[in-house]
């Protein structure tokens, strides 16, 4: 009632998205792999290469029905999902690749 688009049934059973046409439905796939697609046109354009494999980095919340999901999503986009990796992994492995370990030891929090 208060969403700007219709929540319907799709056909496995799961959650989607009627537009306004009443005839178009988009799964949360489908959704999530358009936004992938346009992350993928964004890297592609600002590295000047083109871009097949990726690391995906998912909440730590997400199980396994969820990441199955962005797998799908991922394969809909054409990005071949090397792996996996939760965001926090991914933070604290981009902190240690920037981060220079000469001047000691130190305590870090990952939030």
């Amino acid at each position: 009632m208060y969403l700007p688009f219709d929540v319907v049934q799709d056909s496995r059973g799961g959650a989607a998205i009627k537009i306004d046409d009443g005839v178009t439905i988009y799964t949360a796939e489908e959704l999530t792999a358009m936004v992938l697609g346009y992350a993928l046109h964004l890297a592609e354009f600002h590295s000047k290469v083109p871009i097949k494999d990726a690391v995906i980095a998912v909440p730590p919340y997400f199980g396994q029905a969820e990441r199955k999901g962005m797998l799908q999503a991922a394969q809909l986009a054409g990005i071949n999902v090397l792996s996996l990796m939760n965001e926090h992994s991914g933070a604290a492995l981009q902190y240690g690749i920037d981060k220079d370990f000469s001047n000691g030891s130190r305590h870090v929090i990952f939030y």
